[in-house]
């Protein structure tokens, strides 16, 4: 199953529990509009099969969002990276993290799909704007 999740960093749970609700309404609301432009990004790139499938669901109390695609099968995994050569050529080219994660879905090395990535790119996308703004929430209330 292709799952993205966004969550604080190490240590901002905590200060943020220190903080005004107002601050921490910001923060969760900023969480939302960031999953929110994700999963509508990946919806947009993704092929027509899994576009109706891809949601967005609050989790750790609006702290954190996971955007993922339903499905019983990792068919959806397997489009976002590609399998056999596909796969080999793309995800070298992503964050660490991103390729720990990919390998969990590695077989064999001999499938054939192509890649079509459509959430990690939105990810990917997103993420600077987020931190971006969790930034100016956090330097306007401290």
């Amino acid at each position: 199953m292709a799952r993205v999740i966004i969550s604080g960093m190490s240590g901002l749970k905590k200060k943020l529990s220190q903080m005004s609700a107002k601050v921490q309404d910001e923060v969760k609301l900023q969480v939302l509009d960031s999953s929110t432009m994700i999963q509508m990004n990946a919806i947009n790139a993704a092929p027509a099969g899994l576009k109706g499938r891809i949601d967005s669901t609050p989790k750790d109390n609006g702290f954190a969002a996971e955007i993922g695609v339903q499905s019983s099968t990792n068919i959806p995994v397997y489009v976002e990276f590609g399998t056999g050569a596909s796969a080999a050529a793309y995800v070298p080219t992503l964050p660490q993290e991103i390729q720990e994660y990919a390998r969990q879905f590695y077989v064999n090395g001999k499938g054939r799909i192509i890649k079509q990535p459509y959430l990690i790119p939105a990810f990917l996308r997103e993420s600077p704007v987020f931190i971006k703004e969790l930034e100016k929430i956090l330097k306007k209330n401290v």
